[in-house]
């Protein structure tokens, strides 16, 4: 199935109704790792094999991708991992419970690098701002990119948010971490950046 690798989430103009996703909500613990923009799913089928303990949670903008996702978790007896159809921001803000976060990933995230496009970028002050309330007191954020004016966009922005601390050599980026874009960056020369923030209280 041939899918188009980047979406433009602004183009996503749907309420989300919970009701609607209440069969999906209802199973969901009070603590969950999300990943936005799961693709096809390398990291969460990954990461829910490897930590069955936590519940995996993917939001991907990208409806086909969703549905093949959930029956692949589902044939490979993934109990504790599904994906919900919508953009990043609102399936948090709209269908998720307070402090529900435990751990948040943004692998690979869009560059928008022209400046008039910044704005549609994940990572930024009024999109950590909104999720705020969503994420645990002790909840981390996991973010990686191989384009350097994105990486260092990133980075300003985490030090100007007074409720995260950047932690070094975090061993998730080298006992968790796989992705679909780790390995492009690898195949394609490309370095890859990777940074862990805490929340702060």
């Amino acid at each position: 199935m041939r899918v188009r690798t980047h979406t433009n989430p602004f183009n996503f103009h749907f309420e989300l109704n919970p009701e609607d996703y209440a069969d999906q909500l209802a199973h969901l613990p009070d603590q969950i790792m999300v990943e936005i923009g799961c693709g096809r799913g390398v990291f969460l089928r990954h990461y829910a094999k490897n930590n069955p303990e936590q519940y995996s949670l993917g939001i991907e903008i990208r409806k086909p991708l969703v549905t093949l996702l959930n029956q692949r978790l589902h044939k490979l007896g993934l109990s504790n991992a599904s994906v919900l159809y919508g953009e990043g921001r609102q399936v948090i803000t709209q269908l998720l419970r307070l402090k529900q976060i435990q751990t948040l990933c943004v692998f690979h995230p869009d560059p928008w690098l022209k400046k008039r496009h910044h704005k549609r970028r994940v990572i930024h002050e009024r999109f950590l701002d909104d999720i705020r309330p969503y994420l645990s007191d002790t909840a981390c954020i996991h973010i990686s990119t191989d384009v350097g004016e994105l990486r260092a966009a990133m980075d300003e922005t985490i030090q100007a948010v007074s409720w995260l601390s950047q932690v070094d050599h975090d061993p998730f980026w080298e006992t968790q971490y796989a992705s679909h874009w780790h390995q492009f960056s690898e195949e394609t020369g490309r370095k890859t950046w990777c940074m862990t923030a805490q929340v702060v209280t």
